[in-house]
């Protein structure tokens, strides 16, 4: 039994390393991490470690191998592979906000992680106000990192459960807190554009006014599109901004950016869009690529 097994480990160890050749380093990255949101931990590592081997410097697959440590409570490897993968290159504030890596926190070591990732930030940043973007890239990240456990919910326990009731709770006490938060800086500085904090941290400061409540995204409307034509934040911000106020108003929407989900057909599906058939002519203004390429980041096949 034991030289079976240890047969069936090589064998998988020869088909990975066959993987690692022939699939792009997305590609096996996605591998290792269908395993860790399915719970397989230890496997996942097994893969990590391999790929490890064959290409050290990949920031992501180290810190997807700490993420996978942290979630099995091995705090030693976790941080060990974490400051690895801060050496490569992982290293902006998505990790503060990580929930793979919320095992950390109890940790007097998380504390040495917080300092070195805002001394690296502050290190790179070369803008007027290099602490506002730091706070601004805090924000942006507390603000996506839950939403990217959206789909994990859904697989695991379904749309209408405790727990995706759980996560809207959540993510309505953190995204009133950062609108508290941004009206403070831009009652203080105005809009926070590129030479203030960079077009990073701009972009990062849209999102939140992105994921406000209809009032919110009304009242700073205006400050965007000045933004916007100051060239402070991308084109596309305007187009989601836009299309996002429209359907709250029961409108049909310019840019074809949102999507609401369908029970009966268990898929995504386009808001009604307004004169569908230039779509694509408005979403190239905007400098955003086709609506039909667009679709399939949903897994949608779109036909006008």
């Amino acid at each position: 039994m034991d030289k079976l097994t240890d047969m069936k480990k090589k064998s998988l160890i020869i088909i990975f390393l066959l993987l690692v050749k022939l699939v792009s380093a997305q590609d096996r990255l996605h591998l290792t991490d269908s395993l860790r949101r399915v719970g397989n931990y230890n496997l996942a590592i097994n893969y990590h470690l391999l790929l490890y081997k064959a290409e050290p410097n990949y920031s992501s697959n180290i810190y997807n191998m700490a993420c996978c440590y942290s979630l099995l409570k091995n705090n030693d490897s976790a941080f060990y592979y974490l400051n690895i993968a801060m050496d490569v290159g992982q290293n902006d504030a998505w990790a503060l906000a990580d929930y793979d890596l919320n095992n950390l926190h109890s940790d007097k070591r998380w504390i040495e992680i917080e300092k070195r990732l805002e001394k690296i930030y502050k290190e790179k940043d070369t803008t007027i106000n290099v602490q506002l973007g730091w706070e601004l890239s805090k924000m942006y990240n507390e603000d996506q990192a839950p939403r990217f456990t959206y789909d994990d919910i859904i697989i695991k326990y379904g749309r209408k459960s405790p727990q995706m009731d759980s996560l809207f709770a959540f993510l309505n006490k953190t995204d009133s807190i950062h609108r508290l938060k941004l009206e403070e800086i831009i009652n203080k500085y105005g809009f926070p554009n590129k030479f203030l904090v960079g077009a990073e941290a701009a972009n990062q400061a849209f999102i939140i006014i992105l994921h406000a409540p209809l009032e919110y995204q009304k009242k700073y409307f205006k400050l965007i599109e000045e933004a916007v034509n100051k060239g402070d934040i991308d084109k596309q911000s305007m187009a989601y901004l836009t299309d996002k106020i429209l359907t709250k108003e029961g409108k049909k929407q310019l840019y074809g950016t949102q999507l609401k989900y369908s029970e009966k057909t268990a898929s995504y599906e386009f808001q009604p869009i307004e004169d569908e058939k230039n779509v694509n002519s408005r979403r190239s203004q905007m400098g955003m690529n086709s609506i039909e390429e667009y679709a399939k980041s949903f897994r949608m096949n779109y036909k006008q």
